[in-house]
């Protein structure tokens, strides 16, 4: 018999962008260097997913926030992380936080 494990707790995937910049020593504006596309843009929505991850309010208000494909795919030109891990780390934490609030 196989077991069926649930995460004790889900985070938002701007909790794992920000570990991701420390571990890296990398400033927002740092990786938003590294991506492709406009250097305002990509801080901004840096800046946004990151803010996203310190929100203490109710997630249900945010939950339709995205990082979206554009972002996902300049994350993976910055880190090599691939677009599909940011992008399965934003959906993981959208489920967790609709279970949440049943």
């Amino acid at each position: 018999m196989v077991a069926h494990y649930e995460p004790a707790d889900g985070f938002h995937v701007g909790e794992y962008l920000k570990d991701e910049l420390a571990v890296r020593g990398w400033s927002v504006a740092d990786c938003a260097m590294r991506m492709p596309g406009d250097f305002a843009t990509n801080h901004l929505a840096l800046e946004f997913t990151i803010a996203m991850a310190d929100f203490d309010g109710d997630p249900m208000k945010y939950v339709d926030c995205t990082i979206g494909d554009e972002l996902a795919s300049g994350l993976e030109v910055a880190t090599g992380i691939s677009a599909e891990c940011w992008l399965n780390l934003e959906a993981e934490w959208k489920r967790w936080a609709r279970k949440e609030n049943q």
